[in-house]
């Protein structure tokens, strides 16, 4: 079985299968954790502290923590002044 992945390549749709879809992933993983190395380098370097659940509610805080990542996504959108489904 050939595994299939599908990135967007300047708006086009690419299918890649097999060692093509497994480099493609690697790619990608090593393209952004380089990012997130130069982004966590520059929050230190500018002493700028910051906690992505700092605006949360504590229970969407609870769900991320839990695992629950559906029932956090239907406790923030409100949260938010989000919609709850699809309309």
């Amino acid at each position: 079985m050939h595994l299939i992945r599908n990135l967007m390549k300047d708006h086009a749709m690419v299918e890649f299968s097999g060692a093509a879809a497994f480099l493609a992933v690697i790619f990608s993983v090593v393209t952004l954790s380089g990012l997130h190395d130069k982004l966590d380098a520059l929050l230190i370097h500018t002493r700028i502290e910051y906690n992505p659940y700092e605006k949360l509610p504590e229970y969407v805080i609870q769900a991320i923590q839990r695992g629950e990542k559906i029932q956090a996504i239907k406790h923030y959108r409100p949260a938010i002044g989000g919609r709850t489904e699809r309309g």
